[in-house]
């Protein structure tokens, strides 16, 4: 007989992933690939100049006005994670930063996390079953690699995710992922962005308190 017992994923990374619907994606694409692009990150010995992923020069594409309707929709799907999942009731949240990232035919993206931002957030707006999946890789020292017979969310050390049109992510900023090659003929086009909390963070009249305010 198994006995009773309880699970506890203490201090886990929380995502939250969800399909949004009825989105017009098709005109989001037809206004994004109008945007400029540059290389995105650094050139290191694993990646070249004709297979790295690229970013759109604009970072605050939700700042333009045909895409307020976008920008709410993501702030209410991250404002039902961050007060009904985390429980962080007492802040508000801003996007400070927003971008496209670009992968044609054979190209990805190197290693990377999210500075000066405590999380982030990924819409996909046209992928393809293999166009690329993202990667989020657990960076902590663990010090013994034992075999498992299968993987889950309790014992794996990174975790693909293949994206489909519509597919909204959140993570927290500094979890480590990256963008596989894309193996098809499709232009990955996803929408990434940074959020901060604003307000009173910290316990008042400690030598760590602080009032936060976004400045635009």
């Amino acid at each position: 007989m198994i006995e009773n017992y309880t699970i506890l994923p203490l201090f886990s990374k929380v995502f939250y992933l969800k399909i949004l619907k009825n989105l017009p994606l098709n005109k989001i694409v037809e206004i994004i690939k109008k945007e400029k692009y540059k290389t995105s990150g650094e050139i290191n010995k694993e990646l070249n100049v004709n297979n790295i992923s690229f970013i759109s020069n604009n970072v605050n594409i939700l700042e333009i006005k045909k895409f307020n309707f976008l920008k709410k929709i993501l702030l209410k799907e991250f404002y039902t994670f961050k007060n009904n999942i985390l429980n962080y009731t007492n802040n508000d949240f801003e996007i400070t930063t927003s971008w496209i990232a670009l992968s044609n035919k054979e190209q990805k993206s190197n290693l990377h996390n999210h500075q000066n931002c405590m999380y982030s957030g990924i819409l996909y707006l046209q992928t393809d079953t293999n166009s690329g999946d993202i990667i989020f890789d657990d960076m902590r020292d663990i010090r013994l690699k034992l075999y498992c017979n299968s993987y889950n969310i309790y014992n794996s050390k990174s975790w693909k995710i293949t994206p489909t049109n519509g597919m909204l992510i959140f993570f927290p900023s500094e979890v480590h992922h990256k963008i596989l090659k894309n193996n098809s003929n499709t232009e990955r086009y996803s929408l990434a962005f940074n959020l901060m909390p604003t307000g009173k963070i910290g316990i008042e009249n400690s030598d760590s308190f602080m009032n936060l305010k976004i400045l635009k």
